[in-house]
């Protein structure tokens, strides 16, 4: 049996207990048997009743006063001390000569055994013990010597007497076995509950130094309800070991302990101390030492006691470790997506939806002058294609980096997409044609990329919002407006917004070729694999749509999708490119079966009332199983559009798979995967431009990975460029990658043999879960 310390249990001495039922176990069990032995004192009165003369009353009245004092003491202050045991021995021993018989203290020498068994050390017990036997035994020899006593004892009564000692060592042994039980329950649940307290406590809350100081906390219970324990815990911080918090027994703590002290390798877990020895020095505690590694932050939790530290301890102690862990890898996590809900997570600008937010906020301040640039950049395509996407995300983040230094801190820079950069200028409208100015300059400036130089212009369109007339929306629209004039007169210009702009005979036959487009067959479809991260096969096509014009040549869905959305030919654009899509892909077929075919939806197609007719129309005229047709959305086409909410509920239920694409950059990635009926996530490029090998970007790729695994969606991640990029998408757990590493998007003969070239290279036996629809059952 290990020593049990009453300083662990109890309230200090100076802090006095009351004899009202207290609630802890320990202290229950001591307040019921000190209550047992004070009316034992009483039972044993009638004993007393033989005794003759009245100095013998004297001396049982005083010893029995004495008792009652004694155990009230001890009761009271929480403490065994030895003095206390020989005095309580001595007035036994009075009480046993001044009564009829020694055997008359027996009524309550057995209570009091038990009651010293819930204090002190086990090794008190037994002398404790040893000096009642002695005082018991000693009371045969000098109970004839009171006056008035003739003769002796009768052998019957000696014997009686004799026979009880070691009774009450095995009394004592049973009593302290019994009560070491009731203290380790105790310890456990005090440790148990100190560990319910801590998940409580640790529930919503996201705070690192908040998490770490209620780990703390519970570190300091579970010490409080382990008697001699000592606890430390110890950060590295350089080429020292601090102390940040203690706990336990000895009032001892160093502010840094030796680095020789610490275990080499955090992996192994928890491990004995190489050399505890300058421990014992700091601490005064001695017996052994072992280290619980603390993981999220390199440090470490030391515990010591004597002669061991308690296994039941170093159990609690790692579960606290384990919660803290979880609460402070979440906290990285919910930080990462907070920032991400509203700040780009290439260039750091401010997204569309923090943009959207602000804008709105200034508008409905009719004291507010608002003034918005809106900015594209020219040629960037060039730059983009020729150098590769690393280098055009390069770019993007120090033109992001210039529009800051071209502003004040008041203003807002933000991202909008792709290319486009919007700067909302509070309070300063006469001056904005000027900033506007001073940042065609600043992002005119060439820029070293990959060892090469490169240049960009930037056309801004400028307007303001009129005295409180004006929307967010209407203010967007006109400064975007004047860009596109910008760009019209020779780009790299700030243009002013007019009314007479929208007169533009140039932006209206753009506008009309556009329209005919689709009925003049001049839109054609390039593809793309999405191939499985683990198996390594084709199991999906992405569908991009382009327009071959007649004098223009080939152009990207940057140069002419915006122009669609604003004046709605996307519903035509886009029902051809989904019939086409179709009859395309329905023969294509991978080692693991069909293909998936992706085709990208806009939010007027989703509000048209005949969409959901023409999917069905899709996939019956082709006989495509609902499920291979994957529409893939954006994050902000269905914030707050009950009618978008309404068509994708009536996809779903058509069986048609639904993809979030670019995830991460636009209004509300955790309502968006809550309260929608997805089944894909797409990971937007941008999280890979690195690498990736910025920590940041990792983590927020690691936390879309494991919340998309708890809701069941299928991780697809774009913009795969780079083998590296390939391996830490395996480790982090996404199902299937797209982008360069695979293929460029091609034309629909070029996508086919290729497929037939990959399928014929890896005909391994072995099927791929098809990047589908969610799995249900």
């Amino acid at each position: 049996m290990h020593a049990y310390s009453d300083e662990a249990t109890a309230a200090p001495p100076t802090d006095w207990v009351r004899f009202g039922r207290p609630q802890d176990l320990v202290a229950q069990t001591r307040w019921l048997f000190t209550l047992m032995v004070l009316a034992l004192i009483l039972l044993s009165l009638p004993g007393m009743i033989g005794t003759r003369g009245l100095l013998a009353w004297l001396l049982v009245i005083a010893a029995f006063a004495g008792l009652f004092v004694v155990w009230s003491y001890r009761y009271l202050s929480g403490r065994a001390p030895l003095l206390l045991g020989v005095v309580e021995s001595a007035l036994v021993l009075v009480a046993a000569v001044a009564g009829p018989a020694p055997a008359t203290v027996f009524t309550f020498l057995f209570g009091s055994l038990w009651l010293h068994a819930l204090y002190g050390s086990t090794r008190g017990v037994l002398l404790h013990t040893s000096f009642l036997a002695a005082a018991i035994l000693a009371s045969l020899e000098v109970w004839h010597l009171l006056p008035g006593r003739e003769g002796v004892l009768p052998s019957g009564a000696i014997t009686n007497v004799v026979s009880v000692v070691p009774v009450m060592f095995v009394t004592a042994g049973v009593a302290r076995y019994l009560v070491l039980s009731l203290f380790a329950r105790e310890q456990s649940q005090k440790r148990d509950a100190a560990l319910v307290r801590l998940g409580s406590r640790l529930i919503g809350v996201t705070e690192r130094r908040k998490i770490q100081e209620t780990g703390t906390e519970c570190a300091r219970a579970i010490c409080e309800a382990t008697p001699d324990m000592q606890l430390l815990i110890v950060i590295l911080r350089g080429s020292r070991a601090a102390v940040v918090g203690h706990a336990g027994s000895s009032e001892q703590s160093p502010c840094t302990v030796p680095m020789s002290v610490l275990p080499a390798n955090l992996d192994l877990g928890v491990q004995p101390l190489p050399d505890s020895g300058p421990l014992k020095e700091l601490t005064g505690v001695g017996g052994t030492w072992i280290g619980v590694p603390l993981p999220e932050t390199g440090g470490w939790i030391l515990l010591g006691a004597e002669p061991q530290v308690p296994t039941e301890a170093v159990v609690a102690v790692r579960s606290m470790v384990n919660q803290v862990a979880l609460a402070l890898r979440n906290s990285d996590a919910h930080f990462d997506l907070s920032t991400l809900a509203s700040q780009d997570p290439l260039t750091g600008l401010a997204n569309r939806a923090a943009f959207n937010a602000a804008l709105a906020t200034g508008i409905a301040d009719p004291e507010r002058r608002l003034a918005l640039l809106f900015l594209d950049l020219d040629d960037f395509k060039i730059v983009n294609d020729g150098l590769g996407h690393s280098a055009g995300d390069e770019l993007l983040c120090s033109v992001a980096t210039r529009m800051r230094a071209g502003v004040r801190s008041d203003d807002l820079c933000a991202r909008i997409g792709g290319d486009e950069f919007a700067v909302l200028l509070r309070d300063r409208d006469d001056e904005a044609a000027a900033v506007g100015q001073r940042l065609v300059e600043l992002i005119a400036e060439p820029v070293s990329i990959k060892g090469r130089l490169a240049q960009v212009g930037a056309s801004v369109g400028l307007a303001f919002a009129c005295g409180g007339h004006s929307t967010g929306e209407q203010l967007v629209q006109r400064a975007d407006i004047a860009m596109y004039a910008a760009k019209a007169k020779g780009k790299n210009r700030v243009q002013m917004y007019d009314p007479s702009l929208l007169q533009d005979d140039g932006r209206l036959q753009f506008e009309a070729e556009l329209a005919a487009a689709a009925g003049a067959g001049e839109l054609v479809l390039h593809y793309q694999p999405i191939v499985s991260v683990r198996e390594d096969w084709c199991v999906a096509v992405e569908s991009l749509v382009r327009w071959q014009h007649p004098t223009r040549g080939l152009l990207q869905p940057s140069e002419f999708i915006p122009t669609a959305e604003r004046t709605g030919a996307i519903v035509a654009i886009g029902a051809q490119v989904l019939r086409r899509a179709c009859s395309d892909a329905v023969s294509w077929s991978g080692p693991s079966g069909p293909l998936a075919v992706h085709v990208n939806v806009s939010a007027a197609q989703l509000i048209d009332p005949d969409f959901v007719a023409t999917v069905r129309s899709c996939v019956t005229d082709f006989a495509m199983p609902p499920d291979r047709l994957v529409l893939e959305i954006t994050e902000s086409m269905v914030l707050d559009s009950p009618a978008i909410r309404t068509a994708l509920a009536a996809l779903a239920a058509l069986g048609v798979t639904i993809a979030i694409d670019d995830f991460g950059t636009g209004y509300s990635a955790l309502s968006t995967l809550r309260t929608l009926p997805l089944d894909i996530v797409k990971i937007d490029k941008s999280f890979l431009s690195t690498g990736p090998s910025r920590a940041a970007d990792q983590a927020v790729v690691e936390a879309i990975v494991q919340m998309a695994g708890r809701l069941k969606l299928k991780v697809v991640a774009e913009g795969v460029e780079r083998i590296e990029q390939l391996q830490f998408l395996r480790s982090a757990g996404a199902d299937a990658t797209q982008g360069y590493l695979h293929l460029r998007p091609t034309p629909a003969p070029e996508f086919g043999s290729w497929l037939e070239q990959t399928n014929a290279t890896r005909h391994e036996a072995g099927s791929v879960p098809r990047i589908g629809p969610r799995q249900t059952g």
